[in-house]
């Protein structure tokens, strides 16, 4: 999983359900997680469905 950038890789909620497609195509080109925030505070994560294997897998060993 890529580091999270804070100037790019959170996002408010309203701005995420504005444009939803363009934050899937973001994910998928830069691989980075997205942070979704409601009232100013963390609310969500949005990752790859490559980057949720990668933790479940470590999870499931750990």
């Amino acid at each position: 999983m890529k580091t999270i950038s804070i100037s790019k890789d959170i996002v408010p909620i309203a701005e995420f359900k504005a444009s939803i497609s363009k934050w899937f195509k973001s994910i998928q080109i830069t691989g980075h997680p997205l942070i979704i925030t409601q009232n100013g505070k963390p609310a969500g994560v949005l990752l790859s469905p490559s980057d949720y294997d990668e933790l479940v897998y470590k999870k499931s060993f750990s």
